[in-house]
């Protein structure tokens, strides 16, 4: 990859990293979780996926960063 094609995907994922960062408002759509047992899954963004496994089924509802 020469160095202006890379400079240019690095800048591409910095601005993509600002955007999400931006929106981040630390509570998740509760459309986009799936608790499955002990299991709790949420759809962050459409390439991140938090997810989280309870003993007790108790989950913290802290932000993801």
């Amino acid at each position: 990859m020469n160095k202006k094609r890379f400079l240019l995907v690095l800048i591409i994922i910095l601005f993509d990293s600002i955007n999400l960062f931006a929106q981040f408002s630390g509570k998740a759509n509760p459309e986009a979780v799936v608790i499955s047992g002990n299991a709790r899954f949420t759809m962050l963004t459409p390439h991140i996926v938090r997810m989280e496994w309870s003993k007790n089924g108790q989950f913290e509802d802290h932000a993801s960063l």
